[in-house]
């Protein structure tokens, strides 16, 4: 897989049930997932959180990859802003074909 096959954007509303099926292969066997419902609740709160976004990567129409990225300012580091990434899940079915590398490419490209 090279990163020519992959798209990067931002998630949208309509990309929750894909989100999910991707989160419980995060969870495993550890019960049901949040349902949709539930989701679209706490997706209302996330896009208040100013500089907080849900990026996915799609490969042949497909999401096939997610992470989360937090751009935060502080005063350590002469206020050079920081970033934190978190929720990477890359589709159990690609996993070693360099998706996850490509997302963390971007993840820091995008914090820059």
């Amino acid at each position: 897989m090279t990163d020519e096959n992959l798209r990067f954007r931002i998630a949208e509303r309509a990309d929750i049930p894909a989100l999910l099926s991707l989160y419980a292969q995060l969870d495993g066997d550890d019960g049901p997932g949040l349902d949709v419902s539930r989701a679209e609740a706490l997706w209302d709160i996330m896009e208040i959180y100013p500089d907080y976004q849900v990026h996915v990567v799609e490969s042949e129409g497909r999401i096939v990859g997610t992470f989360s990225l937090l751009v935060v300012v502080a005063l350590s580091h002469r206020g050079i802003p920081g970033a934190v990434v978190e929720v990477v899940v890359v589709d159990e079915k690609c996993r070693s074909r360099k998706e996850g590398e490509a997302m963390m490419q971007k993840a820091m490209d995008v914090a820059r």
